[in-house]
């Protein structure tokens, strides 16, 4: 069975086809509520596995029940989650449940540079020809209480991501850079600890001026 980049990375997913395993180690957009990995290849037929975001954890399951979920990520337990009726008996696909980070970054939200025209809008393909200027995070590394972001663009732009949390916590940040000259900001006071994926925080980077592509390294901490 071959395991496709996507699946690999996107999906985590690991295929033990002689323990009849399959290990999911999700890194999916802060942004979607669900995923499905489609007529999945596996020894004596094919699998369907669904992701399902509820509250602070991924809902994953299976339907084939001849194979089993597993997950290196901490915390994760395997089971049958579902709520079904008292008076409903069926047979619940194995599932998993996998806890999220206390914050993620969504890169859907895209960067606004200060060269780009104002009726252009940067959720839009850029028009052929058009040189490259969108900001984008190159890395994210997590700890315990942190998150590391490396990010580029281009010199004197203004770039926008996204921050979820998913526990009450108020995230504090630093920037650096090579030349000194960041800036970076959360968009929330220090003392609203709230948390509300459809009121996500924003993080605004102002870039040095100068020429060509700066990267910065963002320090979120809580």
């Amino acid at each position: 069975m071959v395991i496709t980049p996507t699946l690999r990375g996107l999906f985590g997913i690991d295929i033990d086809a002689q323990t009849k395993t399959i290990t999911v180690n999700p890194h999916l957009p802060a942004s979607w509520d669900h995923a499905e990995i489609r007529n999945l290849s596996l020894l004596g037929g094919q699998g369907t596995i669904h992701f399902n975001r509820q509250g602070n954890k991924w809902l994953v399951d299976i339907a084939n029940n001849t194979w089993q979920l597993r997950s290196d990520i901490a915390g994760s337990t395997a089971g049958q989650f579902a709520r079904v009726k008292k008076d409903i008996k069926r047979v619940l696909p194995p599932q998993l449940s996998i806890p999220l980070r206390s914050l993620e970054v969504d890169q859907n939200v895209t960067a606004f540079s200060r060269q780009l025209d104002d009726n252009q809008s940067p959720s839009q393909p850029p028009t052929p020809g058009a040189q490259t200027s969108r900001f984008r995070i190159l890395s994210s590394t997590y700890g315990d209480h942190s998150l590391v972001l490396t990010c580029e663009g281009m010199a004197g732009s203004h770039a926008l991501a996204s921050l979820i949390r998913h526990e009450p916590i108020t995230p504090k940040i630093q920037a650096s850079g090579p030349d000194g000259n960041i800036s970076a900001v959360i968009s929330a006071q220090d003392d609203v600890p709230l948390k509300d994926r459809d009121d996500p925080l924003l993080l605004a980077i102002d870039f040095s001026p100068g020429e060509g592509w700066k990267t910065v390294t963002v320090t979120i901490t809580w």
